[in-house]
C-alpha cells in the first residue's frame, strides 16, 4: 500500500475514534477492534508490524550497571537461582554457574526464561558450568542455525533444539530432576504468563525458547507457546514464594551500556528490538503459525504482550543478589562468541562474591 494511501485510511479511522468518543465507551473499543481488522487486511506484514510499533509506542530507559558487591557475612545455602532470557548472551548463564559451583552455593530451586530455561533445565539435570560449556562447543553448528538466516526454517530450529535437548538432559519429566525446576513460557492465544513445574519436561523447555518469528510455537495442553521474555523476562514474584535464603538473579538480557535492571524494567530488551527489526526486513515472508490467515493475530499478540512487559516488571522486596554480565556488543544471535560471554559471566559474579574468593 503507497504511504498516501496508509495515511488517508489513518485518518479516517482516527476521524471515526474521535467521533467515537462523543458516544458509548463500547462504541470507541469496537472502532479500535475494527480498525486493527482493517489494516491487518489492507497492509502487508512489514506495513502491519510498523503499524503495531508505532501504536504501541514502547518506552525506553537506560540504567545504571546492576552489579554490586554482595556484603553479608555468609554465602547463601539455598538460593533461588533465576535465569532471564537473552539469546546467545545465556552463555554467561555458565559462567557464573561456575563461580557458584566453586563457592559451593547449591539453588534449592531454579527459574528459566528462554535461553535461562535451556541452561536451568541442564543444571537442574545435574550438569555442572563445565559440562554445560563441552555441550555448548560439540553443539556450536546447531547453536548457530539460531541465528536468524531464513523464517522458513523454524520448524527445523524448533525440531533440532528438541533433540539437543532430550540427548543432553537425562530427566523426561520435572519430577526426575535433581534441582526444583519452573519453566516461565507466554501463551499466544491468551497473552498469559504460564508457569510449568511438573509433567513432561522437554516441550517446556522448548516453548520457553521459541523466539517469535524464528522458532515454531510449542502446541501443549491448550496453549501455543511462545518466548517467555517476551512478557516476563525475570519471574522474581515465582522465586519469593519458594522457600529458600536468598534470590541470585542472573539478567543476560542486554549489555550494560543499556541493561535491563529488574529494579526498574519498563522498557523492551534489546531482545525484543531484534526481533522487531529483523521481521521488518523479511516482511511478508514471516509466517509465524501454521496459516497466513493466522499471522496478523499473532503478530498483534506478541506486540500486546511486550507493551504489557512494562507494567509486569518484577518488584523485588531488597536483599535480592542481581549478577549482569557485561555483554557490550554482543547481540542476541551471536552464538559463535560463546567464550566472550562465559567469560564475561565468570567477570561478573567474581565481582559481585569477591569477598568469598
Amino acid at each position: 500500500m503507497e504511504k498516501k494511501n496508509w495515511n488517508s485510511l489513518k485518518l479516517i479511522l482516527n476521524n471515526m475514534k474521535n467521533l467515537s468518543e462523543l458516544k458509548l465507551k463500547d462504541l470507541n473499543d469496537q472502532i479500535e477492534e475494527f480498525k486493527d481488522k482493517l489494516l491487518s487486511k489492507a497492509f502487508s506484514i512489514k506495513e502491519y508490524i510498523e503499524y503495531l510499533n508505532e501504536k504501541y509506542n514502547y518506552p525506553v530507559e537506560i540504567y545504571e550497571h546492576a552489579n554490586i558487591e554482595y556484603k553479608g557475612e555468609r554465602l547463601p545455602e539455598r538460593p533461588v537461582l533465576v535465569l532471564s532470557g537473552g539469546g546467545a548472551r545465556g552463555m554467561a548463564h555458565a559462567g557464573v554457574f561456575k563461580v557458584l559451583n566453586d563457592l559451593k552455593i547449591n539453588p534449592v530451586a531454579i527459574i528459566g526464561t528462554s535461553i535461562g530455561a535451556v541452561a536451568g533445565s541442564l543444571i537442574a539435570d545435574g550438569k555442572t558450568a563445565i559440562d554445560i560449556y563441552d555441550i555448548m562447543y560439540i553443539n556450536e553448528d546447531m547453536f548457530k542455525t539460531l541465528k536468524w538466516t531464513n523464517p522458513l526454517v523454524r520448524k527445523k530450529v524448533k525440531d533440532k533444539l528438541t533433540k539437543f535437548l532430550k540427548k543432553h538432559i537425562d530427566a523426561h519429566n520435572f519430577e526426575e530432576l535433581k534441582i526444583p525446576l519452573y519453566i516461565n513460557s507466554a501463551d499466544l492465544k491468551t497473552c498469559n504468563r504460564i508457569i510449568f513445574k511438573s509433567g513432561e519436561l522437554v516441550s517446556a523447555v522448548v516453548g520457553s525458547a521459541a523466539i517469535p518469528f524464528m522458532i515454531e510455537s510449542v502446541k501443549r495442553d491448550n496453549f501455543l507457546l511462545t518466548d517467555g521474555g517476551v512478557l516476563d523476562n525475570f519471574c522474581v514474584d515465582i522465586a519469593h514464594n519458594i522457600d529458600n535464603d536468598g534470590i541470585i538473579i542472573i539478567d543476560v538480557s542486554g549489555s550494560t551500556d543499556q541493561t535491563s535492571s529488574v529494579l526498574r524494567d519498563h522498557r523492551l530488551l534489546q531482545f525484543s528490538k531484534d526481533i522487531i527489526e529483523t521481521s521488518k526486513s523479511f516482511g511478508q515472508r514471516i509466517l509465524p503459525i501454521e496459516s497466513e490467515k493466522d499471522v496478523y493475530s499473532f503478530i498483534n499478540n506478541i506486540f500486546y504482550m511486550l507493551k504489557l512487559r512494562g507494567g509486569l516488571a518484577p518488584t523485588l522486596k531488597g536483599g535480592e543478589i542481581l549478577i549482569t554480565p557485561n555483554l557490550n556488543g554482543m547481540k542476541v544471535f551471536d552464538f559463535d562468541r560463546r567464550d566472550f560471554a562465559y567469560q564475561k559471566g565468570i567477570e561478573a559474579a567474581k565481582s559481585v562474591f569477591k569477598k568469598f574468593l
